[in-house]
């Protein structure tokens, strides 16, 4: 299948800060064709004006690469193309036949984006959708493409988790794969909405994942909107409290946010609440005690000035079957994606590992801004490094107005990969083919890459 990434920019006009936007489009395609091969193409210049330079261009080029996809880059100019060509050559003999590691399977909805998403898909579904692709880039977690249609087709590969975010739309077929998924073992973590609707988008009674996710609902609250004022007539607003007994409190990544204080506060002083800017289900357990782990909502009456108070889970930990599930009541994705507060990403993490049947194959310790994709060749662990920051940043797409073209990248040094498998014992630096010597960790295997331009791949072997 060959696509262009212009056509996504048409049908969804770039509200996704660039370039994570062409990261996401080149992953989707080539998880559409996940048992061929997806040709990405993109155009030699930018609208009305020259032709791209050589980093652009090889920086797009790479970065299909590492999201799945063959790259077939429109040509510059001979003098550009050359050069990304040699790039592309000297990976060539790690990309061939390779696919991404089945780790996670984040679930693409269409139903839910044309049915249930209707006459505004965006802010009802894509956003989240974007949310959650850009919490498995940042946290260096591996992420493959689960479509509805997989899902109707009961045929999933071997994933140790699903990731759910709102998937609101899915019909009987599609919820008996899931049952089956995480009856067998594997782990899900679901969002908001998701299975609240059939096919059609009609509303169920309850979720058709009821017994999967030991949940029930109790009502709805929206407060996407940033509510800031002293009248208690117009107070509208949600926060999640994370009560000092839930292990997630405790995590230092969610923890450093936590300790937060203004000037005013002790030095000790740890605010447990987190403000909630999305919409969110009222639910309860359908068996068992509730998590301290609460929303606790407020809404005044604009006559009479009395506010309504809720307090319901956050979270929803249950089993079924072999499979451990993780129920978050709370558009969390979406509230990444708008807000890109870390603390969200966090908790989306965190209950990716903890229902997650194995842990990733490879743990890499590098700053937010470079994409980690691991990919399988017959018996190799291929992880791909990619450094899409240019000294323009990640700017964002404004439909309509140009896109600064990326002409220099920062470097970025010193990245650590941790192999679980201790049976991978030969490390290479490609391109190059330069040997990193591991060192022995109680975690397994260890090498470092001493420097990141634009993109590396590091190839792991068994003796």
């Amino acid at each position: 299948m060959l696509e262009e990434t212009g056509w996504y920019d048409t049908v969804d006009p770039s509200f996704f800060a660039f370039p994570a936007l062409h990261n996401f489009m080149s992953w989707h395609l080539g998880g559409l064709c996940k048992n061929t091969r997806a040709f990405m193409w993109s155009s030699p210049s930018y609208m009305r004006s020259q032709p791209v330079g050589y980093t652009e261009a090889a920086i797009r080029v790479l970065a299909m690469m590492a999201n799945g996809s063959v790259p077939a880059q429109s040509v510059p100019g001979r003098d550009v193309m050359a050069r990304y060509m040699a790039d592309t050559a000297a990976r060539d003999a790690y990309f061939r036949n390779d696919r991404l590691y089945p780790w996670c399977g984040l679930v693409v909805s269409e139903k839910t984006e044309l049915w249930y998403g209707r006459d505004d898909p965006k802010n009802r579904y894509v956003k989240g959708v974007y949310g959650a692709f850009q919490t498995m880039m940042e946290r260096h977690l591996p992420v493959s493409l689960v479509t509805d249609r997989d899902l109707e087709r009961g045929k999933l590969d071997n994933y140790k988790v699903l990731f759910m975010p709102n998937c609101a739309a899915m019909n009987d077929a599609e919820l008996e794969t899931v049952r089956h998924f995480v009856r067998n073992g594997g782990g899900l973590v679901a969002t908001y909405e998701t299975s609240l609707y059939d096919e059609h988008a009609k509303l169920r009674d309850t979720f058709g994942l009821a017994d999967v996710f030991n949940a029930k609902t109790t009502g709805a609250f929206d407060c996407q909107r940033v509510t800031i004022s002293w009248d208690v007539k117009r107070q509208h607003g949600a926060h999640l409290h994370l009560a000092p007994q839930h292990r997630w409190a405790s995590d230092p990544v969610i923890l450093e946010t936590l300790a937060r204080r203004s000037a005013t506060q002790p030095l000790t002083n740890i605010s447990y609440g987190l403000p909630l800017n999305c919409r969110l289900l009222l639910v309860e357990p359908a068996k068992g005690a509730r998590s301290p782990m609460q929303i606790a909502t407020a809404t005044a009456d604009k006559k009479t000035g009395e506010v309504k108070r809720t307090y319901t889970p956050a979270i929803i930990e249950s089993t079924y079957g072999k499979g451990k599930v993780i129920y978050l009541p709370h558009d969390i994705s979406t509230s990444f994606f708008r807000f890109g507060h870390e603390h969200w990403a966090r908790m989306m993490e965190l209950a990716l590992r903890e229902t997650a049947a194995a842990p990733p194959p490879v743990e890499v310790t590098a700053p937010r801004i470079v994409q980690t994709m691991t990919h399988t060749q017959g018996n190799r662990l291929v992880v791909h490094l990619l450094n899409d920051i240019s000294s323009l940043g990640r700017s964002q797409n404004v439909a309509g107005e140009s896109l600064y073209e990326r002409r220099e990248v920062i470097p970025i040094h010193d990245i650590t990969l941790t192999f679980r498998d201790k049976n991978l014992r030969r490390f290479q630096l490609v391109p190059g083919n330069k040997e990193l010597k591991a060192a022995d960790t109680k975690d397994g295997p260890r090498v470092t890459v001493p420097r990141l331009d634009v993109h590396c791949l590091v190839v792991a072997e068994r003796e």
